[in-house]
């Protein structure tokens, strides 16, 4: 080959193999478009600073990025703790930083995930609600109440990518997608791990319409297992044995683990979990069956039809509760079984993939995407309100304090240095008006951010001391439910405080 054939064939290279490689994919200006506004109506009222109580600690301590990567096992949140800490940025442009980063990589995840379902289906518009009710649905509203919003928005985006890529890789067989999959799982596991759920459940639908035969059920099946198996286990082992972290617990009891896993499904899937209802999802879910089942066009085998909702249901179960049914995890939040709340969106996915519903399905499915957004929609603001409150009465009591400090070294002359915290026969975590979500922790209930709200909002430095037995065994005399200055006792530059 001469040297005129080499810059020929190094130019189609770098041009056609590119064009090539994401042939068939165009940019949608209407989903641009619709996405922009959800996610602004969704999130711009957050907009305003809002502190969980994580968040003061964060603000008020260094070293924050040690247990980031020791503890939770998130190399890249470590990284960009340590930067930001080693900058020396403030609080509220480490909050809008965050806040718009969010807002960008949510924005370009559904942008994909819709880019992808109007592969298969016309309606942008339609799209759009799609991904948006499968993506941000119940259990995502905690992911933007933690000040890194921003880092989970682009855990988010990761998976979106990696499902695109291995959308690409069904309907093309062109496995240089499938490193593109890898990669972005790869860094989706060292931000938060269970996310890597969401890019699994999107997959199932995929993969029951690019089956023809057992074969290709099997290959899918192993390639997304292999893919969400392998990036999980790396995660685990640097965790565990790398890193090791304290909180990471051993793989335990299986068979006991999954008993308990599936009493406590029932239990979320038709009690009240966080600040949804009972029988919330369990209702929506029958509806959806019987629309899936009733306005299809052309009717496929029935029989595939039950096994296929069973795979479904069964997949998002288990890669919902996968680190319960390990025994890793133990506390049930809404943030760890996130992928749990993709089951409806993800089976609407199949009914708009598989199932080709007549046009009066189409309609109604519509319909359902629209009171569902709406729902959130709503369901969200309440939530983000009810954090503005509960941060109002953790500055109030803060000041409250405050106050009481500064009568009492104006009178003796003594500047308060120490604060030592205890508790009354049973702490409240949540104040009057303010649990409804379950969601909003009062500041002076966590041991983390006790101290760290006073010194934020009263801009001090105190420091934490320890605990006297005698204070300890009087204050436990009593049951407060509100403030009372009885629960604030001062010895010389120490300030012993009760939390109620």
């Amino acid at each position: 080959m001469n040297t005129k054939e080499k810059k020929k064939s190094v130019k189609t290279f770098s041009v056609e193999n590119i064009k090539n490689y994401f042939s068939g994919l165009s940019v949608n200006p209407k989903i641009l478009t619709y996405t922009f506004w959800i996610v602004l109506l969704y999130f711009g009222i957050n907009s305003i600073m809002e502190l969980a109580t994580d968040t003061y600690a964060t603000f008020e301590e260094a070293g924050t990025w040690q247990w980031m990567l020791y503890e939770n096992g998130r190399v890249i949140n470590g990284l960009i703790y340590y930067v930001i800490e080693a900058i020396g940025l403030s609080g509220g442009i480490i909050y809008y930083l965050s806040y718009a980063a969010a807002l960008f990589f949510l924005y370009s995840a559904l942008v994909i995930i819709a880019h992808v379902l109007l592969q298969y289906q016309e309606n942008a518009f339609f799209c759009v609600l799609l991904a948006t009710v499968t993506v941000v649905n119940p259990f995502f509203i905690e992911y933007f109440l933690f000040i890194e919003k921003g880092l989970f928005m682009f855990a988010i985006f990761c998976n979106a990518v990696a499902f695109g890529a291995v959308a690409y890789f069904f309907r093309t067989k062109k496995k240089k997608a499938l490193l593109l999959a890898a990669l972005s799982l790869l860094l989706a596991v060292f931000i938060y791990q269970v996310t890597l759920g969401l890019f699994v459940i999107l997959c199932l639908p995929l993969i029951l319409k690019h089956t023809k035969n057992a074969k290709d059920f099997f290959i899918g099946n192993l390639l997304v297992a292999g893919l969400y198996g392998s990036n999980l286990l790396l995660a685990f082992l640097v965790t565990k044995f790398c890193l090791k972290s304290s909180r990471m617990g051993g793989i335990s009891n299986i068979f006991e683990n999954l008993r308990v896993v599936l009493n406590k499904v029932v239990d979320i899937s038709t009690g009240k979990f966080f600040q949804l209802n009972d029988y919330y999802r369990f209702i929506l879910l029958v509806f959806a069956v019987i629309l899936l089942c009733i306005f299809l066009e052309k009717k496929p085998a029935n029989m595939w039809i039950l096994p296929a909702y069973i795979y479904l249901t069964a997949g998002c179960i288990i890669v919902s509760f996968f680190p319960y049914i390990m025994g890793v995890y133990g506390a049930y939040e809404s943030r760890i079984i996130y992928p749990y709340g993709c089951i409806l969106g993800m089976l609407l996915i199949w009914c708009t993939l598989s199932l080709n519903p007549a046009k009066i399905g189409k309609q109604l499915l519509l319909v359902l995407l629209c009171f569902l957004a709406f729902w959130q929609y709503r369901n969200y603001q309440d939530i983000f309100i009810e954090r503005y409150k509960c941060n109002q009465a953790d500055r109030y009591l803060c000041e409250i304090i405050g106050n009481e400090i500064k009568d009492y070294e104006a009178e003796t002359g003594i500047e308060i240095k120490t604060i030592c915290y205890y508790k009354d026969q049973v702490e409240t975590w949540a104040d009057h008006g303010f649990h409804t979500s379950e969601l909003n922790v009062r500041a002076q209930s966590c041991g983390w951010s006790k101290l760290n709200a006073m010194n934020y909002y009263l801009d001090k430095d105190y420091v934490m001391g320890d605990p006297l037995d005698e204070y300890t065994e009087y204050f436990g005399q009593f049951n407060w439910d509100t403030y009372a200055d009885e629960q604030l006792i001062f010895a010389g530059d120490t300030l012993h405080i009760c939390s109620y």
